[in-house]
């Protein structure tokens, strides 16, 4: 959510006003959309803050990009014997023509 810098029409106005608190007449932070143009209409000064890119240290991992998919990788022989290893078959050695006889 965006960050404003609210001012009241009432010099150094604390109290709490749709859900934020001023405090000497400011207040800073999010606000919501019914109490934004509240504030507009009632002559309060509202400024919208620029929004600061996210600081390396207060990110957590719900904030990091996902890791790109792996491509598939295709059947061969090397993926088919990796996929069926460990399933009691014994391991498949190369014939000779002296095998044949």
């Amino acid at each position: 959510m965006t960050d404003f810098r609210i001012s009241t029409p009432v010099k150094d106005y604390t109290d709490v006003v749709g859900g934020c608190a001023f405090a000497r007449g400011v207040y800073v932070g999010p606000v919501e959309p019914g109490p934004l143009s509240y504030f507009r209409q009632a002559g309060y000064t509202v400024e919208q803050l620029p929004t600061a890119p996210p600081d390396a240290s207060t990110l957590t991992d719900d904030d990091a990009e996902p890791a790109p998919a792996k491509p598939a990788r295709a059947g061969g022989a090397r993926g088919k014997a990796s996929a069926d290893k460990g399933k009691g078959d014994e391991p498949i050695t190369p014939q000779t023509q002296e095998d044949d006889q």
